[in-house]
């Protein structure tokens, strides 16, 4: 949608290209039939000669610019495509790096349970020892007693 401004800009141009066209018509006419080659005949067609000239260069920067466009889009794609490829490639080492934390915590589950029985078999022995020995300091105090009055 155009702006009330570029719309009398595009219909000013086109009414002064349509002047301009009958003016160089006139001007083409007069030099071709009188051979009069007057600054007067020669300023309308070198004004339509400049002004086609100047559509043209406004056509061709309008078309490199769509063309600078696409392969901005095009390279903006590929970079965003080695983005992804590279996001890919780390999502699948923080995979195998997760898979050696679980084996790591798998292991200290292990070695916590391993830990854990020594500890208990520890524990049971220093019971039974602690127990055996309370046994043979009261069946020697009992022995002593005994001796004594024996």
């Amino acid at each position: 949608m155009m702006t009330l401004k570029e719309e009398i800009h595009r219909d000013t141009d086109e009414l002064l290209l349509e002047v301009l066209a009958e003016s160089a018509i006139i001007a083409k006419e007069r030099i071709l039939k009188d051979k009069d080659l007057s600054v007067e005949n020669v300023i309308p067609l070198l004004l339509l000669s400049q002004y086609n000239h100047i559509a043209h260069l406004d056509t061709e920067l309008k078309q490199g610019i769509i063309d600078l466009e696409q392969k901005m889009d095009i390279r903006f794609e590929q970079v965003d495509a080695r983005f992804e490829k590279m996001q890919q490639q780390i999502d699948v080492r923080f995979e195998k790096v997760d898979a050696r934390f679980e084996k790591m915590d798998e292991r200290f589950v292990d070695i916590h349970k391993s830990i854990s029985g020594i500890h208990s078999q520890i524990s049971n022995q220093t019971k039974w020892m602690f127990g055996m020995g309370a046994g043979i300091i009261a069946i020697l105090s009992g022995l002593v007693t005994f001796l004594k009055f024996v």
